[in-house]
């Protein structure tokens, strides 16, 4: 296992998650994916430390059950705030293009609230460039945190990425000093 900072914020696919953890040492694991695709905690990972939040990537209908959505981005938030950075931390979602990408910026700009999201967005467009992080749950996120539409503008700023079927992982120094 290569050195990997605590501070650090871990972003794959589903089918990467083994050899993210193995490369980071990640000890806190943050699974976003369809119900029905969820997977085990890896060893490893107290499952206390695994958060499941069953978010799909499709477009939500309208007259959607909002109140979910909000629900979940508010667990995340709070897992984000309760991240010690002690040790890496990873997020997964299916292909690891939008979900997972969209729930580290979320992260980010919940444990950084000075920073402004054009700065989160831009580093995590550097780390990748195929991210194109989950509108709907970054427009819930902003809401959340009360960011005034900037969270939703920054990420329209640095536009959907290259496509791709699956992302590559990245790693996103959760430090902005």
């Amino acid at each position: 296992m290569s050195k990997v900072a605590p501070d650090t914020i871990a972003v794959c696919s589903m089918r990467r998650i083994e050899d993210t953890l193995a490369r980071t040492g990640a000890t806190r694991l943050v699974s976003i994916v369809n119900a029905h695709l969820m997977p085990p905690t890896p060893a490893g990972i107290d499952p206390a430390l695994h958060l499941r939040l069953p978010i799909t990537d499709a477009r939500p209908e309208r007259g959607s059950d909002k109140n979910t959505m909000h629900m979940m981005i508010g667990q995340l938030i709070e897992f984000a705030r309760s991240w010690p950075h002690d040790a890496p931390l990873l997020v997964h979602c299916f292909s690891g293009l939008n979900r997972s990408p969209a729930a580290a910026y979320i992260m980010l700009a919940a444990i950084n609230p000075t920073v402004p999201e054009t700065l989160i967005a831009y580093r995590i467009r550097m780390m990748s460039e195929t991210a194109a992080p989950n509108l709907p749950m970054v427009g819930t996120a902003d809401i959340a945190l009360v960011r005034k539409g900037h969270l939703l503008s920054a990420i329209e700023l640095i536009g959907p990425g290259q496509p791709a079927a699956e992302g590559q992982p990245f790693l996103l120094q959760a430090d902005f000093r």
